[in-house]
C-alpha cells in the first residue's frame, strides 16, 4: 500500500476534467471513450490502466494532445496529464502505443 501520509489532498475547488480520449486498435478500428479526471485524486499508473482495460490494449504507454498553442504534446507522468489539465474543463486527447511518437 503507498505511503500517503505526506500527500497532499486535492484541493477543495479540484473539479473533474473530461478527457476524449481516441484509440486505434491494432486491426485498425477506431474507438473513442470519455474519462472522468480529477487532478490530485489519481495517480498517471493508475489512470494509464483505467484507459488499458477500458480500450482492452495493454499496450497503450502515453497519451498525446494538442496545448492551446496547437503544439502536439506528450503524456507519459503525472506531471505531464497534471499540465495538460490544468485550467481546462475538457481535452481532446489520442492513445499512443509502446513504440509510437507524434
Amino acid at each position: 500500500m503507498p505511503d500517503t501520509k505526506d500527500a497532499d489532498p486535492p484541493a477543495y475547488d479540484a473539479k473533474p476534467v473530461r478527457l476524449n480520449i481516441s484509440h486505434t486498435a491494432s486491426d485498425g478500428t477506431s474507438d473513442r471513450r470519455a474519462f472522468l479526471y480529477t487532478p490530485g485524486t489519481q495517480n498517471w499508473t493508475t489512470f494509464l490502466g483505467r484507459m488499458r482495460t477500458k480500450f482492452e490494449d495493454a499496450r497503450i504507454a502515453r497519451l498525446r494532445y494538442l496545448d492551446k498553442h496547437g503544439v502536439s504534446c506528450i503524456i507519459g507522468d503525472e506531471e505531464d496529464l497534471d499540465l495538460a489539465v490544468n485550467g481546462v474543463d475538457e481535452q481532446e486527447m489520442w492513445a499512443l502505443k509502446i513504440g509510437e511518437g507524434l
